[in-house]
Order: C-alpha cells, then sequence, then structure tokens
C-alpha cells in the first residue's frame, strides 16, 4: 500500500539501497541517539554502486538500472559519488514511514515463525 505504483522489483531496489545506505550506521549507538533528535544527516548515507545492488537482491543489472533511475526521479534516491543513496529526512514522508514500520513488523514476524523452525 505505501508503493501503491511500483512494482515488487522496484521495491526491492528501493530497500537495498535503503541497507546498504544506512544500516552501518544504525548499528552504533551514538548514531541512534542523534536519529532520535533528528533524520540520520545526508553525509552519514552511503552511496551503493547498482552493480553491488544488483548482486545483493539478485536482479539483472539492467533491472537495476532502471528502477533506480524512476527511484532518482521520483526524489526517493539521489546520485551521488560512488553511487546512488537514501538521503536524510526520508522516513519523515509519511508513506515511507508507514513502509518502514510495516517491514519491521514483517520482518519480526517472520523471524519468530523461523525460529520455531530451528531445532537445533
Amino acid at each position: 500500500d505505501c508503493f501503491p505504483d511500483e512494482d515488487i522489483e522496484t521495491i526491492i531496489v528501493f530497500m537495498t539501497v535503503a541497507t546498504a545506505s544506512t544500516s552501518r550506521h544504525l548499528r552504533d549507538p551514538a548514531i541512534l541517539d542523534l536519529v532520535d533528535q533528528a533524520p540520520l544527516p545526508d553525509h552519514l548515507h552511503r552511496p551503493t554502486s547498482g552493480r553491488a545492488v544488483a548482486e545483493a537482491s539478485g536482479l539483472p543489472r539492467e533491472t537495476v538500472r532502471r528502477r533506480i533511475n524512476d527511484l532518482v526521479k521520483a526524489g526517493l534516491l539521489k546520485r551521488d559519488r560512488g553511487g546512488v543513496r537514501t538521503t536524510s529526512g526520508l522516513l519523515n514522508r509519511a508513506d515511507l514511514l508507514e513502509f518502514a514500520r510495516f517491514t519491521v513488523q514483517e520482518l519480526s514476524t517472520v523471524s519468530a515463525r523461523l525460529s520455531r523452525l530451528d531445532r537445533s
């Protein structure tokens, strides 16, 4: 519902870039304290290459290139030296905040279900 006009490939590309762009910093307790006060500053959004997105997502490079172009045009990603990245304040958009909440909830549910399968 958060991306009503997009296909699953576009969402996968967006999520892959968002993860590559921010996840390293969001594991740092000091950065998490900063994010409680304000959005993650632009200089902490790391760029990633289209090739890396294709490898991580399993999508063809040409598909990734087209989807990245669409996401840049839509203002969801920004081109930077070294590739493409998310931008500061992205989660301030209500639709993306809702998408992030939904994704975290779904991943938590899946994680709990998978842990039940671990019988070792």
